[in-house]
């Protein structure tokens, strides 16, 4: 399967993500250029960002504190 890929032109603290649904890995690129990969995120949960007024928001209440995740270079 492939991966969903989605820019956030609007946001001050994120630039664009990346879903992977057949390993279940979101990766994000922060606005200071710096990238994770987030593990065992589902599909919902993208939907979720993709739409959210503020990715930035949704990322800290939904995605930072529940996935764990390892810093990409």
């Amino acid at each position: 399967m492939s991966s969903h890929k989605h820019q956030f032109p609007h946001s001050t603290s994120i630039s664009e993500c990346e879903f992977h649904p057949d390993k279940k890995e979101l990766h994000i690129t922060f606005a200071s250029g710096g990238k994770h990969c987030f593990h065992d995120v589902d599909h919902e949960t993208f939907e979720g960002f993709k739409v959210a007024k503020s990715p930035g928001q949704y990322f800290h209440l939904n995605i930072k504190k529940i996935f764990k995740s390892i810093k990409l270079d």
